[in-house]
Order: structure tokens, then C-alpha cells, then sequence
């Protein structure tokens, strides 16, 4: 499948598109749907995205991860990160979607995602990661009055219902 691009395709991620699919080819992913490679991209041409440190270090803190269907967990930080650059949002709305479970599913820590980051995309993780025994009336409040985090949750869950998986 990746041996059909001769040279990297843009495209862009809209809300109705699944992917299921990560391939790691070097300095280029591509995510996939069943049947096919849907979306590619070269993350040393991508114009406008200064952080590919930002993707690098998602993609290490979730190396080894499975979402339920089996499927590497990166893709779904990348595949809400596409979802609120679809709807125009900059770059720290973009890394923030990258980086909002680490906190709450690897050992990244708030000084790391700072470094990479800045003061508003760490505010927004710490606002999306849940805390043991949180309480869901605050947790959704705290999210609805941050911007980022507001955006970057609603992608979320918009990604988790595009990908889940109905059984009998």
C-alpha cells in the first residue's frame, strides 16, 4: 500500500472518516482505514506544524499502547488532533489534542509536556485528565470553561463514537 505514493499527499481528516490503522514509515505516518491508506502525511513538510517534537513525544509515551480494537493508541491522539485542525484551531488547540491522555495513561509528566508545550496546553491536559475518584460535575465544568480543553474534549469524544465498536 505505501509503495503507491511517490511523493507525500495532503488530505485532510473530517469528522465522518475512521482510522484504524497506524503505519510508521520513517519520518512519515500514515493512518489507515480497513481497506486501505486514506491519509498521509510527511511530518518534516507539513507547513505551519512547528511541533513535531510534540508528535515524537506522543508517539513514544504511547509506544506499546492498544485501543480496544487493537489498533495502536496514537491514532487517536492524531486523529482528534486532525479533528480540531479541521475546524481551524491553532496549534496549541492541535498539541493539546495530541498530548490529552498522557497524563492519565503514561508516565509523561506535567514539567515534560510544559517543555514542549506552553503554560495553556498544560492547563488544558491537567484539566482532561481524570483524576481518581473525580467527580463528573466538576470535571465537565472545569473542561467547559477552557477553550482548549473544551475543543479537545469534544473531538474526543467524537473520535471514541466514530471508533466504537457495536456488539451483540
Amino acid at each position: 500500500m505505501i509503495g503507491t505514493f511517490s511523493t507525500p499527499i495532503l488530505f485532510r481528516v473530517f469528522s465522518h472518516q475512521t482510522y484504524n490503522r497506524l503505519i510508521d514509515i520513517g519520518n512519515d505516518i500514515a493512518l489507515c482505514s480497513p481497506n486501505s491508506v486514506t491519509y498521509y502525511f510527511d511530518l518534516h513538510s507539513r507547513e505551519g506544524y512547528e511541533n513535531n517534537n510534540a508528535l515524537e513525544f506522543a508517539k513514544t509515551k504511547h509506544k506499546g499502547q492498544k485501543r480496544i480494537g487493537g489498533d495502536d493508541y496514537i491514532t487517536h491522539p492524531i486523529a482528534v488532533m486532525e479533528i480540531v485542525k479541521s475546524q481551524g484551531l491553532d496549534e496549541s488547540y492541535q498539541v493539546a489534542a495530541l498530548f490529552h491522555d498522557l497524563l492519565e495513561d503514561t508516565d509523561a509528566t506535567e514539567e515534560e509536556i510544559l517543555q514542549i508545550g506552553n503554560p495553556e496546553i498544560l492547563e488544558a491536559v491537567k484539566l482532561l485528565t481524570k483524576e481518581k475518584g473525580y467527580d463528573m460535575a466538576e470535571y465537565i465544568g472545569s473542561i467547559k470553561n477552557n477553550p482548549i480543553a473544551f475543543a479537545v474534549k469534544a473531538a474526543d469524544r467524537l473520535h471514541n463514537l466514530q471508533c466504537a465498536i457495536v456488539t451483540d
